[in-house]
């Protein structure tokens, strides 16, 4: 293929990437040529491109000097290429993304990237608003994609190449994950399309950054200092990746921080090691370790800790490490450790490797305060064949006695399933049901294939349900029949049997449900409700409620039993995990029984938008008792999402992209696709027993393609939706009548399955009719359960499989089948809402819904190339054999595990110790009791007039008043009014409003205006913004106060009221703070704007000098960041510790400068009844 023209630029350059990927999707490429603006920018070149930029195209028809309109030309090429749009409204809309990339991507990414380079002058303000620009426009993009695979249409066009390749140097240089989390769509998106095999080519590996790039000043230079041989010798920094930038500039060499930066070059490349050990498996990282590692540029050192015998908690341990780590952060560059905490609470040892630059310890680590309390041993040369596989176990946490810090051994995982892996059957010889037989149970294998992985490195233990169990009995004439056992004849010696047996052969304890509960929970609830609204189908009969109530108390009452049944199974240091909808009650029930276990759920099937789930009348229950898990986890990222915002919509929790604050307790939410058992299902393709049946298939279907589908016969698996697309594809496509087959296998799941049959059936009929003969049956429909031989069979013989669900978590049916496609390559037809379709790119995706697109889908499957077919075979096996039931199980285990670990490591604030409190407030002789008022002495409400104070709290404040040793204060950001009204008629009760703007003295009804003196001329900017988010936010207001505004959003949908808070912040830091002597708060559910001269901690600091007679107890509670002032003033307070007592309101886990923590109003009051009583 001769190229179209010369492209020249500096090499790397993503937007010359950008045009060579738009060429390549029509079949054309560019003479790439190196360019160097400081040697090649002659006067030939400056006639022909007079802005003497790269990069430039040169041909016989056009010069250029744009790469978006390089890209353009490059896709404009080709008369039918889809890159550009087929209508106008595509082409309008693509051409709006290129635009985008050049004004708000490409251009703040500039400004903000390129002076962190020093290729342009560093202005901090300017890089900040850079980067904030930046930000902004990248969350316009993550809402935009929410709902969308690729920005135009349903396939890649030049509005994707365009923003992609400019989202390159952000997503490398300085969007680390902490960043990502944010526009986690974008992340998506970004990596689904890097992935393409077209953009792999011209862009290589994209490597996601993981720390961000930061300003370093250059330091100034003496000419002495230039004249220095060794500053010209520093080329490993000139090899740092490039920005975007339109032209290339001379960057100066840096100097060397660090002795080690002196060192010969090594070819081992630290950060090329980091970057392998992060983005692959251990064992191929410590491959790629030894065929790399440089003996004589760097050292491998053995580190102990020298006083384990002093370490008691396992968290307490892994807080050393942590902070030895954090004092070692100049030495990042230079070091690698991985260390460890091995063994149990009171019996544990901190040990660990590092691999250092050089042949010392280095300045950079011995500096560290804590450097003393480890020995550093080196491992020469000789010693590293032996130390290998010791090596390795701490590379990869591979110790028996240790999982992230955990004791691995100190504990079981529970399985908590719907019903336990096996199928009971009792055989009839014996008269007493005391021996039981065993089997398989058809369903959910990925699942019990991940669970069965966990084996080999843990105990495990089962609980679920019995399942139906039958009976093998005789008839007169000794013919063996098979029939179920009616649960409540069994005896108890007979359950304690089949116990003892499941328990000693299977580690499974099961539990033994009446026939009522059963069909009033799992046919009832869970089946009639739970499962079509996860699966977006909403009831559309309308009943009286008695039915839903008496299937509630079923499923309450069975999850109860579950929930009891773990209890009493629990050890400790046991880790839960519940499985699906089944249970979803059940991790709040075992919480409120056992409040520190490690509790994981994972939901396998879908789970629904907050507009769908909130028309579920036990919504909140239902939320609440999920919420009881340390960790929820789905097979979906849009799945996880759905849940967050719900818990946040309904609920009102407080929420981040990592989980939901509920009540102290922060529930982390994940994502974890499930695969399949693939050694199991390659071994089982491959026996003798599915070979012979693939051979028959063949044959019987030698002059025909054949397209394969399974699924179960409902609504959600499209089956309906299939046999429509393939009726349209046999219409459109007359050229492959009697030439194609459809083998269709349905399962059937509930009562309703008779009346899908039966249109399944007439659908099959129809077509048949239509597009069928005497000698030819379009479409084959097996309703029934295929041994697992002939599933195999079909799916190694099939040329393409079609599967439409309209609905589905997780679908396995297209995993076996690229499984099964290792010889063959068929096509894979998968509609994109399956859980699966946003792992599986290289799928044909299609919906389900649209029968054109299926069929023209089918009809590229079935032409497609055995290059094409290949290629993406191989990425799908790629990620089909990389993301198993085991790594599904394993992933899981191991985040719930980090986040409990997490939980236990935080600095978790004490909860205050009433008794405590009592004694020293009855020692003590003088006191001064602070408190706020909103979220302290009275709930927080959706309202801020709704706000009035409890009966109880104002008895109790009336009584700690009265005591003449006492002075009471309410510091609040309320105005005088509201805080006079409830509060004013409390005798010797001061009062301080607005955050300390006004204070009312005790015993005076006067105000003092304090702020009186101050400009408020900042409040007409200030409510000029806040009308302009009030406007745009329905359910927003805005709060007057003498010297502060409030704009309020309690009332508005909690996300987008979050949303638009963190626009408003934006915009008053901006266009506010910069210029004025304001600050703004953020509260609860507000953002206020006041003077920053005035402070609650200003008003604290004015009590205790003001105090004539020193205070010998203070005390002082609040809720939120206002607050914190006041703990902050009370900490630096020369007054003894033990008669200081900062009280935060809220979760121990609310960072915060206080002392100790109450968790709630209700607490607050509960310590004011025990002041307040009689000495």
């Amino acid at each position: 293929m001769s190229p179209i023209g010369t492209i020249k630029s500096y090499p790397n350059n993503p937007r010359v990437a950008k045009a060579q990927i738009a060429a390549a999707y029509n079949g054309l490429e560019f003479d790439v040529q190196a360019f160097d603006l400081s040697k090649d920018r002659s006067p030939e070149f400056l006639a022909k491109f007079p802005l003497g930029k790269v990069p430039v195209f040169e041909s016989a028809e056009v010069n250029l000097a744009e790469s978006s309109a390089i890209g353009y030309y490059a896709a404009a090429l080709k008369e039918d290429s889809a890159l550009l749009g087929k209508t106008a409204v595509d082409q309008a809309l693509i051409m709006q993304w290129v635009l985008f990339s050049e004004t708000e991507i490409n251009t703040h990414s500039s400004a903000w990237l390129l002076p962190l380079r020093g290729i342009w002058p560093y202005l901090k303000p300017n890089v900040d608003a850079a980067a904030t620009n930046y930000k902004r426009a990248l969350g316009a993009l993550n809402t935009v994609l929410l709902t969308k695979t690729y920005l135009v249409g349903h396939e890649i066009t030049y509005a994707d190449i365009a923003i992609v390749t400019s989202l390159i140097p952000a997503f490398t240089l300085v969007l680390d994950k902490a960043a990502r989390a944010e526009f986690k769509n974008v992340t998506r998106y970004f990596t689904t399309v890097t992935a393409k095999p077209l953009f792999q080519k011209y862009l290589g590996k994209i490597t996601l950054c993981e720390t961000p790039l930061k300003f370093v000043p250059a330091k100034k230079e003496t000419k002495k200092k230039e004249a220095a041989p060794k500053k010209e010798a520093a080329p490993k920094k000139e090899a740092a990746p490039k920005a975007a930038a339109d032209e290339e500039e001379a960057k100066p060499a840096p100097k060397p921080k660090s002795k080690l930066d002196l060192l010969p070059p090594s070819p081992f490349i630290m950060d090329a090691w980091k970057r392998e050990y992060s983005n692959n498996d251990t064992k191929d990282a410590i491959k790629w370790f030894w065929e790399h590692f440089d003996p004589e540029g760097y050292s491998i050192w053995k580190v102990d800790y020298k006083y384990n015998d002093e370490l008691t908690l396992t968290f307490m341990s892994n807080n050393l490490i942590g902070g030895f780590y954090a004092r070692l952060e100049r030495a990042h560059k230079y070091a690698f450790g991985s260390m460890i905490v091995r063994g149990e609470n009171n019996n544990n040892t901190i040990s660990g490797y590092f691999v250092v630059r050089g042949q010392e310890v280095p300045y950079e680590i011995y500096d560290a305060a804590d450097f003393g309390s480890y020995n550093f041993q080196k491992i020469e040369p000789s010693q590293y064949e032996e130390k290998k596989d010791e090596i390795f176990k701490y590379f990869a946490w591979d110790f028996e006695d240790c999982v992230d810090g955990l004791d691995r051994n100190q504990g079981r995982i529970i399985h908590v399933t719907h019903q336990i892996p096996f199928k009971v059957t009792h055989d009839i010889k014996e008269e007493e049901r005391l021996h039981w037989s065993f089997s398989s149970r058809h369903g959910h294998a990925a699942m019990y294939a991940g669970m069965h992985s966990l084996i080999d490195e843990w105990e495990t233990l089962c609980i679920g349900w019995s399942g139906q169990m039958y009976e093998n009995s005789k008839s007169s004439s000794e013919d063996v029949y098979r029939h179920e056992i009616d649960m409540t004849t069994l005896t108890s010696q007979e359950k304690q049997a089949m116990t003892s047996q499941l328990q000693q052969e299977h580690n499974c304890i099961p539990l033994f449900l009446d026939n009522d509960s059963v069909a009033g929970h799992y046919y009832g609830y869970c089946k009639t409700l739970l499962w079509p609204l996860f699966n977006y189908i909403v009831w559309n009969d309308a009943t009286d409620g008695r039915i839903e109530k008496a299937q509630w108390n079923f499923y309450e009452a069975v999850n109860q039993k579950y929930a009891d049944l773990v209890v009493e199974q629990y050890q400790t240091g046991d880790v839960i995990w519940i499985h699906d909808y089944h249970l979803l009650l059940v991790p709040n029930m075992v919480r409120a029984k056992l409040p520190k276990a490690r509790i994981g759920l994972f939901v396998h099937s879908p789970f629904p938008s907050s507009e769908i789930f909130r028309c579920l009348p036990k919504r909140q229950e239902i939320l609440k008792g999920m919420l009881g898990a340390n960790l929820v986890g789905f097979q979906t990222y849009a799945n996880s999402r759905h849940f967050i915002s719900t818990s946040t919509r309904v609920l009102g929790y407080e929420s981040s992209p990592d989980g939901v604050e509920c009540n102290g307790h922060f529930c982390h939410v994940g994502t974890f696709p499930i695969g399949i058992d693939v050694d199991a299902v390659d071994s089982l393709r491959r026996s003798s027993d599915v070979v012979p049946k693939i051979n028959a298939i063949a044959e019987m279907y030698s002059d025909k393609k054949i397209l394969v589908g399974r699924d179960k016969l409902d609504l959600v698996q499209g089956v309906l939706q299939k046999l429509a697309a393939f009726e349209k594809f046999l219409m459109d496509y007359p050229q492959w009548q009697n030439k194609v087959v459809l083998i269709q296998v349905t399962d059937s799941t509930t009562s309703d399955s008779v009346k899908n049959e039966h249109k399944v059936s007439e659908m099959v009929a129809h077509i048949n009719g239509t597009y069928g003969s005497l000698e030819f049956t379009p479409v084959h429909h097996y309703h029934q359960q295929i041994h697992m031989d002939e599933y195999y069979a079909l799916l190694s013989t099939a040329d393409a499989a079609l599967i439409t669900a309209v609905r589905d978590g997780m679908n396995t049916t297209c995993l076996e089948y690229v499984m099964c496609q290792q010889e063959k390559h068929g096509s894979l037809i998968v509609s994109e809402l399956t859980g699966t379709a946003g792992s599986m790119s290289s799928a044909l995706l299609v919906n389900p819904w649209d029968y054109s697109g299926v069929a023209k889908a089918i009809n590229d499957a079935l032409l497609m190339s055995e290059d094409e077919k290949l290629t993406r075979h191989m990425q799908l096996l790629a990620h089909v054999k990389s993301n198993t039931t085991s790594f599904w199980a394993h992933s899981f285990i191991k985040m719930l595990l980090h986040t409990c670990l997490l939980t236990e490591q935080a600095k978790n604030t004490p909860k205050l110790k009433l008794d405590y409190l009592r004694d020293q407030y009855r020692y003590s002789k003088k006191r001064l009791l602070c408190f706020d008022y909103d979220g302290t002495l009275t709930p927080i409400k959706k309202t801020p007039m709704a706000a009035t104070p409890p009966k109880d709290m104002l008895e109790y404040l009336e009584k700690l008043c009265q005591d003449p040793s006492n002075e009471v204060w309410v510091i609040s950001g309320r105005d005088e009014n509201a805080l006079t009204n409830w509060l004013g008629h409390i005798e010797n009760l001061g009062m301080s409003a607005e955050h300390g703007s006004f204070m009312r003295y005790p015993k005076s009804k006067k105000w003092v205006n304090l702020a009186e003196h101050l400009d408020m001329g900042w409040k007409n900017d200030v409510l000029e913004i806040f009308t302009y988010y009030t406007e745009r936010t329905t359910g927003s207001f805005i709060e007057h106060k003498r010297c502060a505004l409030t704009w309020h959003y309690r009332l508005a949908d909690p996300e987008y009221g979050a949303f638009q808070a963190k626009e408003c912040q934006n915009h008053l830091e901006q266009a506010i703070l910069s210029k004025l002597p304001v600050e703004v708060l953020v509260g609860k559910k507000n953002l206020e704007v006041r003077p920053t001269s005035v402070n609650k901690g200003e008003i604290m600091k004015k009590l205790i000098a003001s105090a004539i007679i020193p205070f010998d107890f203070v005390m002082c509670c609040g809720d939120d960041r206002t607050d914190e002032d006041m703990f902050k003033i009370l900490k630096k307070a020369d007054i003894y510790e033990h008669q200081k007592f900062s009280v935060m309101v809220g979760p121990e886990e609310q960072k915060t400068q206080a002392v100790w923590h109450l968790p709630t109003v209700a607490d607050v009051i509960e310590s004011m009844r025990i002041m307040s009583q009689p000495i």
